[in-house]
């Protein structure tokens, strides 16, 4: 669950309900020991700008893979119908696969995109979209075209992670000594 940020937390008490990676860690670390399980398959993050070093760290101690975006998301969210139809039918797909089926999925599958009535109330609901194509609704491709461009997501193998962090750290050592 989020709390509310505490005033000794950097902006704590102007950020409101929020979750910390320590409290992330915290609840992952906590799940895993009520359920007793190893680590996670697979975490997913439907939400803006958590493709960071920092949260895939935070997360590499519970799971295998993450997926997230680095940019803001469309608020369209994932396209979880896809790839979870794909889930459905084959129970047995490893962590990997399903990591890239959800990238692959995304935008290109998601309903509110791909069937027509869908698209049609989307773009009555006076969203951003709307205005971009004037008064004909545009072809699934057309509104995928325009979401995708500026749309970022990752599927990572969170095992690579500790390695990056590593060599971060020798760049900003290696950086901190240099003549600028």
């Amino acid at each position: 669950p989020s709390t509310r940020g505490s005033a000794d937390t950097p902006l704590g008490s102007q950020l409101g309900n929020a979750i910390y990676l320590n409290e992330l860690g915290s609840a992952l670390q906590t799940i895993r020991e009520r359920s007793s399980l190893d680590k996670f398959d697979l975490v997913g993050l439907d939400a803006c700008l958590m493709a960071q070093l920092e949260v895939f760290a935070a997360l590499e101690p519970h799971a295998r893979y993450a997926v997230a975006s680095e940019e803001t998301e469309p608020g369209l969210g994932w396209a979880y119908a896809g790839f979870l139809e794909s889930l459905v039918a084959n129970p047995g797909m490893s962590a990997a696969d399903l990591s890239r089926l959800i990238v692959d999925s995304y935008i290109l599958e998601d309903e509110r995109i791909v069937d027509d009535q869908a698209r049609a109330d989307m773009m009555r609901q006076g969203t951003p979209m709307g205005g971009l194509f004037g008064f004909e609704l545009p072809s699934s491709q057309q509104v995928a075209s325009q979401i995708a461009r500026d749309t970022t997501l990752s599927a990572v193998d969170l095992a690579a992670v500790p390695a990056l962090v590593d060599s971060v750290n020798g760049l900003v050592h290696f950086l901190q000594g240099a003549d600028q």
